[in-house]
Formats: structure tokens, C-alpha cells, sequence
């Protein structure tokens, strides 16, 4: 397994599991990338910034996530809760998926070890992510590799519902 930078050439790939796991939220119940986000800009734009990184095996995309070190503007107003530390520069994992039919295979959690060697290696103190409130599969996984929950944040800092996110971070 290889974890490395995606190219403008791996977006077709990209949109496939995107669009696989928009099905699998939905059809969970899960009211997360129901709309149009993520969508092919900003993955394109993830890719310019080269923060989007690929799980591949045999010339096969198994996986993705987004790990990006630009303070998330959504993070600076947490509610009900507060941040474990007080760091400006952080690492936050962003649009993580794994192909159908990969499941359990140790996508996800080749992710987040090279998001924690990454960060590492950038120096910073913390990794942030947040999730879905109904996204039970990332939260039990985040809960699984150390992560503790802090608030609520909502995306985009739109206070609405469908905006609402659970913010976890780890200190490294």
C-alpha cells in the first residue's frame, strides 16, 4: 500500500468513490455530502493545493483524504466544548473516503497514520477533524484511534442544521 499525492489525472477515480460514498451516506441516513459538496472543484483545488493525498495498491485508488495544515475558518467559533489545546497551526483531515468494497481493510487507518507522521514531521501539536453528527462509522473510528471530542462547529460558520458538525482532535 502507497500513500501519495493525488494528480489532476486521478479526478475520475476520485469522483467515483466520491459518488459511492455520497449512495452509502444516503442511503444511511446520513444528511452529509447530500448536496453538492465536495464536488469536482474542490477536489481540483485540493489537488493545486497538493493537500490531497491517495491510498493505492496495484496501480488501484483505494482511498483519499484531504490533509491540509490552512486553519479552517469553522474551527475558530467552537461551541459547547473548546479546543484540547490552544494551537494555531494544526493538521485537519478532511473528505475521507474509502472505495466500496474495501471496507475494514485498513484504508482509513493507513490515512490517519501518515495524517500522524505528517503532522509530525510538519511539527504541529494536533490533528482536528470533524464529522456528521449521524456519521456513527467516523465517529466510532475516531474514538478508536485517540481522538477526543471537543464541540460543535458548524460549516462554513452557517448556523443551520444540515451545517452542524462534531469537532475531535488528537495532540501528538
Amino acid at each position: 500500500m502507497e500513500i501519495r499525492l493525488a494528480r489532476n489525472r486521478d479526478i475520475d477515480e476520485i469522483l467515483i468513490i466520491l459518488n459511492d460514498a455520497k449512495r452509502i451516506l444516503k442511503e444511511n441516513g446520513i444528511n452529509q455530502w447530500q448536496n453538492d459538496y465536495p464536488n469536482k472543484e474542490v477536489f481540483l483545488n485540493d489537488i493545486k493545493k497538493r493537500s490531497l493525498h491517495l491510498v493505492v495498491e496495484e496501480g488501484q485508488l483505494l482511498g483519499f483524504a484531504s490533509l491540509d495544515t490552512i486553519q479552517k475558518p469553522s474551527y475558530e467559533n467552537i461551541e459547547e466544548g473548546k479546543w484540547l489545546i490552544n494551537a494555531k497551526e494544526y493538521l485537519s483531515i478532511n473528505r475521507l473516503a474509502v472505495k466500496s468494497g474495501f471496507y475494514n481493510k485498513g484504508i482509513g487507518k493507513a490515512l490517519f497514520n501518515f495524517a500522524e507522521e505528517l503532522a509530525k514531521t510538519k511539527r504541529l501539536k494536533s490533528i482536528r477533524v470533524d464529522t456528521h453528527q449521524d456519521n456513527f462509522i467516523m465517529l466510532n473510528f475516531l474514538k478508536r484511534f485517540g481522538f477526543e471530542y471537543c464541540g460543535k462547529i458548524y460549516f462554513e460558520n452557517i448556523k443551520k442544521e444540515e451545517n452542524l458538525r462534531l469537532a475531535y482532535e488528537k495532540v501528538i
